[in-house]
């Protein structure tokens, strides 16, 4: 099956190559888009984009290669087995594994018409394939949680060093304005705890939302038959 969009941005002839190439037993095989004819500001966001979810993502996912595409029957399968209902199609390809390979074409302008895809929309995609395939903006706020969480406790300590010894800074010493470090000790307390909390439940979460998911934990790509016991005779 070849995915195309239907603007002709995409050559129709690079199908070509993609079936010589799966002729020689590649089973996907993605285009690499070269050369693109948008603008600046598209050019930019999509080089961003793919470098920032290949780091991101679980997956080995292939640098500018978009949803054009050809995929094997049992590639397809698979995807189509698969529960979630948010779909990112050119993740999911790359998640599926099986043997891949791409091809290199330079990109056509829009013959006509405009793009349906505006900025929302596009961010909308870049967020949906980033968080479809990563659950690091989760662990990141743990540690920036632990670390906030850290310097709050090391600056409690100091205010109350401060406090006991009364030791004036730029001037001012902590007994000048009653009742300021037990509400800063309060403050940095309390906003240290609720940040490790929420660092904790974001690990969580991730985690659940893995198993909501209903990804295989592997994708069988062959079967080898058992050997019919009859013939060993």
């Amino acid at each position: 099956m070849a995915v195309i969009d239907a603007d002709l941005q995409d050559p129709p002839e690079v199908v070509l190559e993609m079936i010589q190439k799966w002729s020689d037993g590649a089973d996907v095989v993605y285009g690499i888009r070269m050369k693109r004819k948008e603008s600046l500001l598209k050019r930019t966001g999509y080089n961003v984009f793919y470098r920032v979810f290949q780091q991101l993502a679980s997956i080995d996912a292939p640098v500018d290669a978009g949803d054009f595409s050809l995929i094997d029957r049992k590639v397809l399968n698979v995807i189509n087995q698969l529960p979630e209902s948010n779909r990112f199609f050119r993740g999911l390809r790359a998640w599926s594994g099986f043997r891949q390979a791409g091809v290199v074409y330079e990109r056509d302008p829009r013959a006509a018409g405009y793009s349906k895809y505006s900025l929302k929309k596009l961010i909308k995609l870049a967020s949906d394939g980033i968080f479809s395939f990563s659950t690091i903006p989760l662990t990141v706020v743990f540690y920036i949680g632990t670390f906030m969480s850290s310097l709050s406790f090391v600056v409690l300590l100091l205010v109350l060093i401060l406090r006991v010894s009364d030791i004036p800074i730029f001037g001012m010493r902590a007994s000048d304005v009653q009742g300021f470090s037990s509400t800063i000790l309060t403050i940095l307390l309390i906003g240290g705890i609720q940040l490790v909390s929420i660092g904790v439940l974001g690990e969580y979460i991730g985690r659940i939302y893995h198993e909501t998911k209903g990804r295989p934990t592997y994708v069988v790509r062959d079967k080898i038959p058992r050997p019919d016991p009859g013939l060993r005779a």
